[in-house]
Formats: C-alpha cells, structure tokens, sequence
C-alpha cells in the first residue's frame, strides 16, 4: 500500500527520526522566528557550514530567486502565520481526531 498525504508525513518524520538520530535536526518553526539570531549559527553549524552575520539578513540579498517563494525569501520571517488555524481548532475536531486513530493504525502497522 502506498501512504500519500498527512499521514504519511508523520510516519516518514518519525523513521527519519529513528534513522538518522542526531543527524536530523528539527527546527520549529516558531522557535526559529523567536529568536532567529540563535537558530541560524545552529543550523549552519548542523550543516557544517561557517555562520556568517548575512544569514541573518538573507531578505536583503540582491541575487535572483527562481522559485515560488520569490516573494516570501525578500521579507524576513514572520509571525503572522503562528497561529493562524487557531480559530478553525473547533471545526478541526472530527478531522483531528480520525486522522489520530488513523496514524495510530498505521504506526502499528494495520
């Protein structure tokens, strides 16, 4: 059987997780836009690569951008998406909780 979509996702998360281990490093999202100047030297350094203060300001770069996110890469992060479900958590319910039992199916391998 072939896993496509949400679920899937959490499955392929978790078995890079277990393959990977440290290797794999997680940044969440809202912890990278809190306090960016903290996350960017870490991840670099996750990747082996020297630090350099213009990661930081990588909006500022004048080189082109050839992708759809054209527009996202010349701002800085932004918080404006942090909680930006928040009002539909409710109508999210039955969804939530079937996609739950379903991935819990899953992982045991049923």
């Amino acid at each position: 059987m072939r896993r496509t979509g949400i679920r899937s996702t959490h499955l392929e998360r978790d078995h890079w997780r277990s393959t990977l281990g440290a290797r794999l490093l997680v940044v969440p999202y809202e912890a990278l836009v809190e306090d960016i100047a903290a996350w960017v030297p870490r991840i670099a350094a996750h990747v082996e690569l020297a630090f350099e203060p213009a990661m930081l300001d990588f909006h500022r770069l004048k080189r082109p951008v050839a992708t759809a996110s054209v527009a996202q890469v010349r701002e800085p992060l932004y918080r404006r998406a942090i909680g930006a479900a928040a009002p539909y958590a409710a109508r999210m319910t039955p969804f939530v909780e079937v996609y739950e039992r379903s991935r819990a199916a899953l992982a045991a391998g049923s």
